[in-house]
């Protein structure tokens, strides 16, 4: 089996022994993973149905190998990735708006990157199925990752940012 090593603990699709490093997820339910997308809509083509934690917890889920979908990582690992950009180690061009218009599977107008990041107010990143995001904050110098286990929303990286935040601006 061939999978893509991006950095370390980081890939798309795993090998068998990997598997027992990777946390289940809690709270993928067919309802949901539909996410209230509309029958025939763009997302719910892509998504499909009937996906549930066995599933996605499984082992040929874990070793498929579709970017954007099966990536895993550590938050340090993607926190790393965007600290690597900011500092030079990775190309700039990562974080250099692209193109804006409505993702239709988003169902949301979005700028994205020349590196496949959108850009969402002062943050450059990438948000995952249950609230993950992973990002960069130029101004600030900043890289942060937050990956949960259990399926909500992204107001909770929200919350997190913003305490991170706050903590920033009390420690100048």
């Amino acid at each position: 089996m061939f999978t893509i090593q991006l950095m370390p603990n980081r890939s798309v699709g795993l090998a068998l022994p990997d598997h027992a490093r990777v946390a289940d997820l809690e709270g993928v339910t067919p309802d949901w993973w539909a996410g209230g997308a509309q029958p025939g809509s763009l997302r719910a083509r892509a998504l499909g149905t009937g996906v549930d934690a066995d599933l996605v917890n499984g082992a040929a889920w874990r070793a498929g190998e579709v970017p954007a979908v099966t990536g895993h990582a550590t938050a340090r690992a993607l926190a790393g990735f965007w600290a690597a950009v900011l500092d030079g180690r990775l190309p700039r061009d990562v974080l250099t708006p692209s193109v804006t218009g409505v993702d239709l599977f988003l169902d949301a107008t979005v700028t994205w990157t020349r590196g496949g990041a959108q850009v969402d107010g002062d943050d450059i990143g990438m948000g995952g199925a249950g609230g993950s995001w992973a990002a960069a904050r130029p101004a600030l110098g900043l890289a942060w990752a937050f990956l949960p286990t259990v399926m909500g929303g992204h107001d909770r990286a929200g919350a997190v940012e913003a305490a991170l935040l706050r903590c920033i601006a009390a420690d100048r």
